[in-house]
């Protein structure tokens, strides 16, 4: 059995940088790594291969500078740079390069706010985990220095600092999720209460957050794809196939990729995801006298995860996904109406002293 690099000898290739894979909202991306000349070894060239730029701007930025350098370049002298370009300050080089190394993972981790409700999450799409690979905690840190500091805030920070909360937000809610799982099979339904409520505000928080700017925003994003469209055929079929590649991926009864491409925008938040793990949390509710005749994780596990319609419980979801599918209609209201800044302030001293306990 070859192994890849073995298929490799005496062939020319081309080294292929991939990042922000299908557009996902989580923050990562190996910037020293980038800088380290990942393409010296290839002789015909690089090639990068980006879903988007704008979830990781300091990764994406020294990946289109590395694949034109003439070898290495110094990662933080990169990072500071970069900074005062999108700053116009290098007040906040320190944070931005302590985010760089905290949250260095060649590979996107999942979102449990995104996955598919069930007592045993262990990816939200295909191949992705919940591990982290880094202290959460910290996130914290980096997010409340820059609030705090007096340097003057471009709009390009203002996104940047809701990119920041909303991953400890999210990072957040994975072990309040558990908890509240652990909580339920013990039958405590008191802290099992307080710990689903507590995941279902977290949900509510970062939709708020998401919605004081417009480009997260998924009705934004589902109105630009309809545009597209030069006659009314076009626009529904952009409109449905943009609501499918987004939630279930498809076909409608037997999808084996569903939350593929997810993402933390807000209304898809709050009125998807959100309302997925509310009815979900709420039919627990006919099960805590025997936590063990719930069966929510189907015999067969496609690609490591629960198949589509494959329990009781996946059925229901499924029903609640295509009505969200052929009934939903984008809401512009609220957006834009509250600062980031501000949200984002508030929201940190709220969870302030939660965070420390999980």
């Amino acid at each position: 059995m070859k192994n890849n690099s073995d298929l490799l000898d005496g062939r020319n290739y081309i080294t292929e940088l991939r990042g922000n894979r299908y557009g996902r909202t989580g923050i990562y991306g190996n910037v020293q790594k980038v800088c380290d000349d990942p393409f010296s070894g290839s002789p015909l060239g690089a090639a990068l291969s980006f879903d988007t730029f704008d979830i990781n701007p300091v990764y994406c930025a020294a990946a289109l500078e590395t694949v034109t350098a003439d070898g290495k370049i110094d990662c933080d002298g990169f990072i500071k740079d970069f900074c005062h370009k999108r700053y116009k300050t290098d007040a906040y080089d320190d944070d931005i390069i302590a985010l760089t190394r905290l949250c260095d993972s060649d590979e996107c981790c999942g979102s449990v706010i995104c996955a598919r409700p069930c007592t045993n999450v262990k990816h939200t799409a295909p191949f992705d985990t919940m591990e982290r690979s880094y202290d959460f905690h910290k996130l914290y840190d980096i997010a409340d220095r820059i609030l705090r500091s007096d340097a003057r805030r471009t709009d390009t920070l203002r996104a940047d600092i809701q990119s920041i909360v909303r991953q400890f937000l999210s990072d957040l809610a994975y072990p309040v999720y558990l908890k509240a799982t652990e909580f339920f099979r013990e039958k405590n339904v008191r802290n099992f209460e307080q710990a689903s409520n507590l995941f279902l505000e977290i949900c509510e928080d970062i939709d708020r957050l998401l919605r004081t700017r417009e480009e997260t925003n998924f009705c934004t994003k589902y109105v630009q794809a309809q545009e597209l469209g030069s006659s009314k055929d076009e626009k529904e079929a952009l409109q449905i196939n943009y609501l499918l590649l987004h939630t279930i991926w498809g076909p409608f009864d037997h999808s084996i990729l569903y939350d593929t491409v997810w993402n933390e925008w807000g209304g898809l938040v709050k009125d998807y995801y959100e309302a997925r793990w509310h009815m979900y949390y709420r039919s627990l509710a006919a099960y805590f006298d025997n936590p063990k005749k719930l069966k929510d994780n189907s015999k067969k596990q496609p690609l490591d995860r629960n198949e589509y319609n494959g329990s009781y419980q996946a059925k229901r979801l499924a029903l609640f996904e295509n009505n969200f599918l052929e009934n939903y209609i984008p809401r512009k209201d609220g957006i834009c109406e509250e600062d980031t800044i501000e949200v984002a302030k508030e929201l940190l001293e709220k969870y302030s002293q939660v965070y420390s306990q999980f």
